[in-house]
């Protein structure tokens, strides 16, 4: 069973998850910053135990600076959270499972699913597992991987995986997560790459990038990634897209039916939700119980515009649901093509666009239904109360 799979691949970190459920302490800290698309000013009051705290603060800001940090337990964090409340537009609160239950009992937040799982259920032939892929993929990407002249070799020898654990792994998980990485353990990455394999992308005879790949049942693992560390700032056109192809290929080839990619941020639009997708991806949201909290306030302009910037994946009582908003211009057929472009895959329950902008335009005749979506009208003064747990 997948299930079964995943404690087997993931359980080394059950203790670890377990002393964090016991740990009280958390921080307050009210961030003022610049967004990172719209170069908006804003201030974020958050309230965490710093799970997610660095990867937010990369996805929503371009530069910021704390202007008040205070550190307490989770007992007494709604107390001083109240105090600093009015000077933020917005509020996140990421304090895991089970403790989001209780902070939201109201459903006063909207919830968040911190982390979920994408996976590709693979067709019966190569051509045709291709035809799940994006256009842009089969026509760009899958063409710079031959004109880069990509290939893919696979081992199990475990000194080639504890050197890529070394070499690659590890160097690029600091680069791209600094303090908030959740590193693999050597002797566990190692042991998983030799009973599965080490997935090779080589330029001339030189590996630039790998991946830990490892077969479960019916499902292929897409682990842990590195690259060259040469390649860390400005990777080699389309050898990101050299290891999925070759990964998923391998999988077609083990007679796999699911090609796993595991646990992705998706929660803001986060791009490597949408390259998953691209790839043929659809979405479930099994992969962690805990939820990041979100609450803007009614009649906060800066907070419908930080809305208007962000995406968000909302865990519903139906399923994951898209959430927009539109401020500045009246949603229309166009809007809602690209959104279902950009967003829509397996696994989403619908695309919800909340109008603001006070001139809704006509949609009678578009086929909402086709594009799994549904409009809804509101403005500045009561966007919000769509921002709610159990908001329609």
């Amino acid at each position: 069973m997948r299930v079964v799979g995943f404690i087997r691949l993931y359980g080394e970190h059950f203790p670890v998850a377990m002393k964090m459920i016991f740990d009280p302490r958390c921080r307050i800290t009210l961030i003022d910053g610049i967004t990172r698309r719209e170069k908006m000013p804003v201030k974020v009051l958050y309230i965490g135990r710093y799970y997610n705290g660095e990867y937010i603060e990369k996805a929503i800001f371009d530069r910021f600076e704390t202007v008040i940090e205070k550190r307490t337990t989770l007992f007494s964090a709604r107390r001083h959270a109240e105090k600093l409340r009015a000077q933020a537009d917005l509020l996140l609160c990421d304090i895991g499972w089970p403790y989001h239950g209780l902070i939201n009992r109201n459903g006063s937040f909207l919830e968040l699913p911190d982390w979920v799982n994408m996976s590709i259920f693979l067709e019966e032939t190569w051509e045709e597992t291709k035809q799940l892929f994006h256009k842009t993929i089969r026509r760009q990407d899958l063409r710079y991987i031959r004109i880069e002249g990509y290939r893919s070799e696979t081992t199990s020898d475990p000194k080639e995986v504890a050197d890529f654990y070394d070499r690659m792994y590890l160097p690029f998980m600091r680069s791209k997560h600094g303090g908030s990485m959740v590193k693999a353990r050597k002797g566990h990455f190692v042991r998983r790459g030799r009973k599965g394999a080490l997935l090779k992308i080589l330029k001339d005879d030189k590996m630039l990038a790998g991946g830990i790949v490892f077969e479960e049942d019916d499902a292929l693992f897409f682990l842990w990634i590195g690259l060259a560390p040469e390649c860390f700032e400005h990777p080699p056109r389309a050898l990101i897209s050299a290891v999925y192809y070759f990964g998923i290929q391998y999988a077609q080839e083990m007679g796999c039916e699911v090609v796993d990619f595991t646990g992705t941020r998706a929660f803001m639009g986060d791009g490597t939700f949408r390259f998953k997708r691209k790839w043929g991806a659809g979405l479930s949201d099994t992969f962690s119980p805990s939820s990041i909290l979100f609450k803007p306030e009614n009649g906060n302009e800066t907070a419908a515009r930080f809305c208007q910037e962000f995406p968000m994946l909302a865990r519903r009582r139906n399923g994951p649901e898209w959430l927009f908003l539109s401020l500045d211009q009246p949603v229309d057929e166009k809007r809602l093509k690209s959104y279902y472009k950009e967003f829509e895959c397996d696994g989403i329950s619908r695309l919800s666009v909340i109008d603001a902008s006070g001139q809704a335009a006509d949609l009678s005749a578009v086929d909402l239904e086709s594009l799994n979506a549904r409009v809804a009208v509101a403005s500045l003064k009561n966007f919000a109360d769509h921002y709610r747990k159990n908001a329609p």
